[in-house]
């Protein structure tokens, strides 16, 4: 149970650092915004909305890591990104 825990606690920190990476990408910029093909003069308008989808609960999570033994149980975080962006809107159910 314990890599269990571990193992959501990971994939939450890597969610927060997605979502702090996706806040500072949004912040409005004043300056010039240069990215491969992309060029954009003056406000660049990206927003991130986090949604709670809810957790999923899993009776067997050996199926997704053979090392755990057969039953072992878990929860898992299922989180859902609206993303606006000037080009369009994008969901993302993870």
């Amino acid at each position: 149970m314990r890599k269990v825990l571990k193992k959501v606690f990971h994939k939450r920190m890597l969610c927060l650092a997605l979502i702090i990476g996706g806040i500072i990408m949004g912040c409005e910029s004043s300056d010039s915004l240069i990215l491969g093909d992309i060029k954009s003069e003056g406000k660049v308008l990206i927003k991130l909305y986090v949604l709670d989808g809810g957790e999923i609960e899993v009776a067997d999570m050996s199926m997704f890591d053979p090392a755990l033994e057969k039953g072992t149980k878990g929860i898992y975080a299922n989180s859902i990104y609206l993303i606006k962006h000037p080009k369009g809107i994008l969901l993302w159910d993870t």
